[in-house]
């Protein structure tokens, strides 16, 4: 066998070498840490938002509810009532569910009701018709009434509630994120939602 002198022509007779292709264990470690990290820090992000998102739709349904009960009123011209809702143990909406009594906490869910003719000043609530029921499971949801006394609103024939004062509910998350919405329903019927 023959070799060039030359260094340079002893090169070029050899076979040529094939860059190496994938990747290296430690740029595979760098990418799995990356990864982790990333993972650490968006994990607890999603979770505030997927709360401050239960707790935007959850204050949107109430409030459509209310709007409901309250063109049910004034198209029926009969008295409709938005309450909480005290579900039976397997927590299926009947429609013999009755407004849980002295209650400030909406954890269960709500029901719009068509009520019945007045009796001595008060509303036969035997003679109801369900209109509309939203039962929910809302264990991760504080929804709060600022009314001491009666804790539904009744919307009479006029579109006007039946009280003389706001009534307020707040719906917020019990883990601590930081949005909050709050309704208000006003004595003359108009309903408004705001975010906090």
């Amino acid at each position: 066998m023959h070799f060039p002198a030359y260094p340079h022509q002893q090169a070029a007779l050899l076979p040529r070498q094939q860059p190496a292709r994938g990747f290296t264990l430690i740029e595979l470690l760098v990418t799995v840490m990356l990864s982790v990290v990333l993972a650490v820090i968006a994990v607890p992000n999603l979770q505030d938002f997927s709360r401050a998102s239960q707790v935007r739709s959850t204050a949107k349904a109430l409030e459509n509810g209310f709007r409901f009960a309250r063109a049910e009123a004034i198209r029926r011209q009969k008295p409709v009532i938005v309450c909480q809702v005290d579900l039976a143990n397997d927590d299926r909406l009947l429609a013999t569910e009755t407004c849980s009594p002295f209650s400030k906490v909406w954890y269960k869910g709500w029901v719009v009701i068509l009520l019945g003719s007045t009796k001595n000043g008060r509303y036969e609530t035997n003679k109801t018709e369900m209109l509309i029921g939203d039962p929910k499971d809302l264990t991760k949801l504080e929804i709060l009434s600022t009314v001491s006394t009666s804790p539904e609103v009744i919307f009479t024939p006029t579109g006007a509630t039946d009280s003389s004062t706001n009534f307020t509910l707040t719906v917020s998350s019990k883990t601590g994120v930081a949005s909050a919405s709050v309704i208000t329903v006003y004595p003359s019927g108009l309903i408004e939602r705001k975010a906090q």
